[in-house]
């Protein structure tokens, strides 16, 4: 009733609404059509000031006019700002980049930047891997790019292992390979198991017991461990170093 009400007299509906429940129901209706009237009306019912769902919606349609002051209001108020970035990310990635990184170091940057990129790499895994890697060294960066590596691999095998020779050892280097084989394992199986060859023995086995716990898409490329002496030499060798794990990844699993 109330938010009938304010689609057609908005002040008539303020004046009689009354109670907070009312009121945020009308401001809700009025931060549709002018997010700026919603915000001072909010200014005068300090009661309303915690109610996320006003917020969010004030943010939401703010959001076609100005992304970027949609996600700050949204930041501020503690709603729902990632899903407001997601979607201008998914509509403008390059101009969500942009404003992320112009951001003050700090919490909100590296989380804008990594929900941006994160959303790019979804879309189009070589441009998201090519922000990645604009990104300083440290954690993020490494699980992004391990993550449009990962996505790269199951639409271009080829491009995706050329990139993941390339990058530097403080990008994550064996992160990614292990993502590199990941995203091979339904794309191209022979060369996963290739690139598993050249993978560190801890990284190898932590990549099996999750083909193992996950196994769709990943029995293609065990099933090229068997009759490989290559292979069978380096079970040998971790066996004798480490029994129990090898045991863990190569018996059947109950």
């Amino acid at each position: 009733m109330w938010s009938a009400w304010a689609r057609v007299d908005a002040e008539a509906a303020l004046a009689a609404a009354g109670s907070p429940l009312r009121l945020a129901e009308v401001i809700r209706v009025v931060g549709q059509r002018d997010p700026a009237r919603a915000e001072a009306l909010i200014a005068l019912h300090p009661e309303l000031a915690g109610d996320g769902s006003i917020w969010r919606g004030l943010a939401e349609n703010l959001a076609v006019s100005d992304p970027a002051a949609a996600v700050a209001l949204a930041w501020e108020r503690k709603a729902g700002w990632q899903e407001i970035l997601t979607n201008w990310s998914a509509g403008n990635p390059k101009e969500a980049l942009a404003w992320a990184s112009s951001l003050e170091d700090g919490p909100q940057k590296r989380r804008s930047l990594e929900t941006v990129i994160r959303e790019w790499i979804r879309a189009d895994p070589a441009a998201g891997l090519n922000a990645a890697r604009q990104l300083p060294p440290g954690h993020t960066a490494k699980v992004l790019t391990a993550q449009a590596i990962r996505g790269l691999a199951h639409q271009d095998p080829d491009a995706a292992r050329k990139a993941a020779a390339l990058l530097p050892d403080n990008m994550g280097r064996q992160a990614v390979v292990a993502a590199l084989a990941d995203g091979l394992r339904t794309s191209n199986p022979e060369m996963a198991f290739e690139v598993l060859r050249d993978i560190r023995w801890d990284v190898l086995f932590q990549q099996q017991r999750m083909w193992i716990r996950y196994p769709d898409g990943g029995s293609a490329v065990q099933e090229r461990h068997e009759g490989i002496p290559h292979f069978d030499e380096l079970v040998r060798h971790f066996a004798e170093l480490n029994p129990q794990a090898t045991a863990e990844v190569i018996l059947p699993q109950a």
